[in-house]
């Protein structure tokens, strides 16, 4: 199985798709639910310690902090396994709960399935997998923790477009699929923080706008250069 490579771009935008598609194949084992835009996935009782894969649409992974702010700490597309860490480890009071960007289609898996030796044993390459995919996520967090407060809030949301646009082939004018509140979630900042550093950005045409559909970048070396790369 060729093996996940985690990229500073991939880290910094906290965007990951596609990573456990091999679980596909045993979706026989699972138990399929759909859910609509903006619904907030949250888990409870038994299905707290299941894990789940998914088929269609975006989630974002949300944990709760002690001043009572949520903050969105990655976002998964299609083709990922999530809760996988605590259908493992059991933890019973997570604080963290998915909101559907889209409409979502998942399958819910039993979490004594990863506790089953006979079934890893059985599928060695998708145990492979998982921990690949929990390691990559945990990093992704890592860095988000890390670079919160990390500078000026122009610099962060700097950083932020430069690595989107090279996850998009460098590109200056494409769809971030995320909106401003989205990014200032993402960002731990306040929405009004996040409107001052684009109006900066926009006042030197190193960006020319950012809505939910429509990145343009106007000045990528100028922006480059802002972010501190």
């Amino acid at each position: 199985m060729k093996p996940l490579k985690l990229d500073a771009d991939s880290s910094r935008t906290g965007k990951l798709e596609d990573m456990n598609a091999p679980w596909s194949r045993l979706l026989h084992l699972a138990t399929r639910y759909t859910y609509p835009k903006r619904y907030p996935l949250v888990l409870a009782g038994d299905a707290m310690f299941d894990f789940y894969y998914l088929a269609k649409g975006r989630l974002r992974i949300m944990h709760g902090a002690e001043n009572g702010r949520e903050r969105a700490m990655v976002y998964i597309g299609s083709g990922n396994v999530f809760n996988e860490a605590t259908a493992l480890a059991g933890f019973d009071d997570p604080d963290c709960r998915f909101y559907c960007m889209e409409d979502v289609e998942l399958y819910r898996f039993p979490g004594t399935l990863l506790h089953d030796p006979r079934f890893v044993a059985e599928y060695p390459e998708l145990i492979i997998n998982l921990m690949v995919s929990m390691s990559t996520k945990v990093l992704v967090m890592h860095a988000n923790l890390s670079e919160t407060g990390g500078g000026t809030a122009v610099k962060q949301v700097s950083l932020f477009l430069c690595g989107l646009s090279r996850l998009h082939g460098d590109k200056l004018d494409f769809n971030p699929q995320m909106t401003q509140e989205e990014l200032a979630i993402f960002l731990g900042m306040h929405r009004a923080t996040l409107v001052r550093a684009l109006r900066v950005l926009r006042g030197c045409g190193a960006l020319l706008q950012l809505t939910k559909n429509r990145l343009r970048i106007g000045d990528l070396a100028l922006l480059q250069k802002i972010a501190g790369e």
